[in-house]
């Protein structure tokens, strides 16, 4: 194997946790097996050796039935690799998700390379139950989701639960890889915070109302920090909020050692979440708050943090998340195994990834 072919929607510098996975396996994978590594992707920003921007403007007939961005995309990565880009060569295509229609191009590219195809479901398409999606909307997204897996060599996604909802998952060679941690953003030798302080972070999107963790937040004299897109949906009243926006990865962390606690919300307690952030909670030793619209004693993110004991649970109600809280300030920290955390770093995962590849070729 000489060639690889990553095709990412997503890439850096994108602030996006999207563009994180793909990102990473760019920079590493040429190191690792020793070999050419060339990126697609639709990031207009994206520069580099190997790097091709091809956008996803136009319209076909499908895209004015199925609204995901993958459906042009597709069409003008093909126009692309028969012109101008016709000097990429590839032994092994990786085609990351989302958005998902682009997939349809793994025929074409056993086809035109003779390359395998490993396809990366980052999320379910089909059947996600976090959308709901109409009888028809479903069957319509299985009907292509089946094609998209029979046309390729092996399929990825991160972690069981996810696996369960993809059709033939475990019909083709396949492995689970968590999104993981980036070992390469160095910590502070001296973490500037105090160890018993109340100082919140919250980073990403927001799944449901933080009106409830704001005011639990005001009761106890506690800082909230959010650091992403969806400012919006903060209640401006509450001056111990403070919304940093959209950051990138390093300077993410960077907030992260200032503070004590990182907050995660799961959306209706649905299995299949593994929401990337606690991978980087957990490598800053945070003390983790998880707040969840229903009750949850199964899934991704239990098994996750199973050998992680600096957590608590709560509804997302203003006292239950008072008291969460209030424990985590006051109980004893303890020191996670770092063979633990480590297991968890992009390195560690993309080890999966290698065995993969070397299996299918």
């Amino acid at each position: 194997m000489k060639h690889i072919l990553l095709i990412a929607y997503y890439f850096k510098p994108d602030k996006k946790v999207g563009s994180f996975r793909a990102s990473y396996w760019f920079d590493m994978l040429s190191e690792v097996l020793d070999c050419d590594v060339t990126v697609i992707t639709a990031e207009e920003k994206a520069t580099g050796k190997n790097v091709h921007f091809v956008d996803d403007d136009g319209r076909t007939v499908l895209n004015r039935f199925i609204k995901d961005p993958g459906v042009i995309w597709e069409k003008n990565i093909k126009q692309f690799l028969s012109g101008s880009g016709s000097h990429v060569m590839a032994d092994v295509v990786i085609i990351t998700g989302g958005p998902f229609m682009h997939f349809g191009l793994g025929n074409w590219m056993r086809k035109r390379f003779g390359a395998k195809v490993i396809l990366d479901y980052r999320d379910p398409f089909a059947t996600n139950p976090i959308f709901h999606n109409s009888r028809i909307k479903r069957w319509v997204k299985l009907f292509f989701e089946k094609r998209f897996n029979k046309n390729c060599d092996a399929i990825i996604t991160v972690n069981r639960y996810c696996a369960d909802l993809i059709h033939g998952f475990y019909n083709k060679p396949n492995a689970i890889i968590d999104n993981g941690f980036d070992e390469r953003i160095a910590l502070h030798s001296a973490v500037r915070r105090t160890p018993n302080g109340n100082r919140l972070i919250y980073t990403g999107k927001f799944y449901f109302d933080p009106e409830p963790l704001q005011k639990a937040t005001k009761n106890l004299a506690s800082e909230l920090v959010y650091a992403g897109a969806d400012s919006e949906f903060l209640n401006k009243k509450y001056s111990n909020t403070i919304s940093l926006g959209l950051l990138d990865h390093g300077s993410i962390f960077e907030q992260l050692q200032q503070s004590n606690i990182g907050v995660v919300q799961i959306a209706g307690g649905f299995s299949h979440l593994s929401t990337t952030k606690i991978f980087d909670y957990m490598r800053c030793g945070l003390r983790i708050l998880v707040i969840s619209e229903d009750h949850i004693n199964k899934g991704a993110l239990v098994e996750i943090l199973s050998g992680y004991d600096n957590v608590c649970w709560a509804l997302n109600e203003e006292s239950a998340i008072t008291s969460a809280i209030n424990k985590l300030i006051n109980s004893d920290y303890k020191q996670p195994d770092s063979n633990y955390i480590e297991k968890f770093s992009r390195r560690s995962q993309l080890n999966k990834l290698v065995q993969l590849i070397n299996d299918v070729i």
